[in-house]
């Protein structure tokens, strides 16, 4: 819950695309969490240069911050609150 308290609401909502029937692997957030993880492997990065060094993988800003919704749920990233950079979670 450590990392909840950034969001200001008491109800947090998070919408990830799985592959169903009604969306295929590739229409789903799945094929982005590797490119994400490899892009923050290199350290912290504010989410700004994140989306323009993503943007062939993600060209839709709300595709973009699925991913980045899924993957803050999922613990396998944070937000440091001072420098707001995203970072991977050890």
């Amino acid at each position: 819950m450590k990392h909840l308290s950034l969001i200001s609401s008491k109800f947090v909502r998070c919408f990830v695309r799985i592959p169903s029937k009604l969306y295929s692997y590739k229409e789903s957030q799945f094929p982005h969490f590797p490119v994400f993880v490899e892009a923050l492997n290199h350290g912290p990065v504010h989410p700004v240069d994140l989306f323009e060094e993503l943007k062939g993988h993600c060209p839709a800003v709300s595709d973009f911050v699925e991913v980045l919704d899924a993957l803050f749920a999922l613990r396998v990233i944070s937000v440091d609150k001072q420098s707001g950079e995203i970072n991977l979670v050890n």
